[in-house]
């Protein structure tokens, strides 16, 4: 039997059970507490629910990014899990390797444990979608969901500010500049804190219909700072096409030189990194204390191993272009589950 899970019945026995319960329990709003609610009916009708008393509790509850699922979304979420767990193993190879190396590039490790947290939020839906009522799994899955989308963009952010700084050095030096990003990437935690127990909680425990309105509307108000924080990292991007200021071009920064490909199978030297920073170490005052900044020019200067103050031009720059598009693809991927939290 396909059951649809998107709406109400007429009157049935199974609505006049349900009614019972919520009455039970001093009438809550129907679309909360399904965990709860699926527990007492095991516990009075046994581990098979009635197809037709799923259907009616599931109708009842808050709208899911993505839906509630069914058995056809089973293949998929395999398909889905399988390519985040090639991901993430990609990821891992290339961050041991450059660590064997000497050269300490973490955003792999983050974006490898964001694949797995991916992996597992799909294996957790191919589960739901077998057993609708497995509301742990759910629960567990739709957080899951939700923090790899702000600790992407976070990732991002990073290299937006290493961007950033290659054309403007002295803004993005500045002690100020740097305390509002370490609060932007502290802002993080608190919204994954929170997205957690706003998605969660609605689930979990019976809520009045004014109670629900709340965690419906921080729901809201956590998609909508998903947008913002989105948003910074498009301003910084942006700020980073301005041409760099007099100031900019009279500082000298320093860039890891012994970077010589951006080929994806191109690797450093072992203990190039060590080597550069020793020999980097023993140069006069000016030279050490100048900003480091991404390998993201086409100059190169020889002489001073990398230290120059030529901010470069863009249009050769296709890492540029590649945080440009993942931005605006994170960007509009925040919008449309804006929409689905505002229905």
């Amino acid at each position: 039997m396909t059951i649809d899970y998107g709406g109400d019945d007429p009157y049935t026995g199974g609505t006049g059970f349900l009614k019972l319960l919520f009455h039970v329990y001093d009438n809550p709003d129907s679309g909360t507490g399904i965990y709860v609610l699926v527990a007492r009916c095991k516990n009075l009708l046994g581990d098979r629910l009635p197809p037709i008393l799923i259907h009616n509790a599931i109708g009842k509850q808050v709208n899911l990014f993505g839906r509630y699922p069914l058995p056809s979304d089973y293949a998929p979420s395999i398909l889905f899990a399988t390519l985040f767990s090639i991901i993430a193993v990609l990821h891992l190879v290339v961050f041991f390797i450059n660590f064997s190396r000497g050269h300490y590039f973490f955003l792999n490790l983050v974006w490898s444990i964001i694949a797995v947290v991916r992996l597992i939020s799909f294996v957790l839906r191919a589960a739901w979608t077998l057993d609708i009522t497995k509301v742990k799994v759910a629960i567990a899955g739709e957080v899951l969901i939700v923090m790899p989308a702000i600790l992407l963009i976070s990732t991002n952010l990073i290299l937006a500010q290493r961007l950033f700084t290659w054309r403007h050095p002295v803004g993005g030096s500045r002690k100020l500049f740097w305390i509002v990003m370490m609060s932007l990437y502290a802002l993080v935690g608190i919204l994954i804190a929170v997205a957690a127990l706003g998605s969660a909680i609605p689930f979990l425990y019976f809520l009045s219909t004014k109670r629900l309105l709340l965690y419906i509307n921080l729901n809201k108000w956590i998609s909508v700072m998903v947008i913002v924080y989105t948003l910074t990292a498009v301003a910084l991007i942006g700020l980073s096409l301005w041409l760099p200021t007099t100031k900019d071009e009279k500082l000298y920064t320093y860039q890891p030189w012994w970077i010589e490909s951006f080929s994806p199978f191109y690797f450093v030297k072992k203990g190039a990194a060590q080597e550069a920073e020793e020999s980097f170490m023993k140069r006069n005052s000016n030279h050490r204390h100048a900003i480091r900044v991404i390998a993201a020019t086409h100059h190169h200067y020889k002489m001073v191993k990398g230290l120059s103050n030529e901010r470069g031009d863009l249009k050769h720059n296709v890492s540029l272009m590649m945080i440009i598009i993942s931005t605006i693809l994170l960007l509009l991927s925040s919008l449309l589950r804006s929409i689905v939290v505002f229905q």
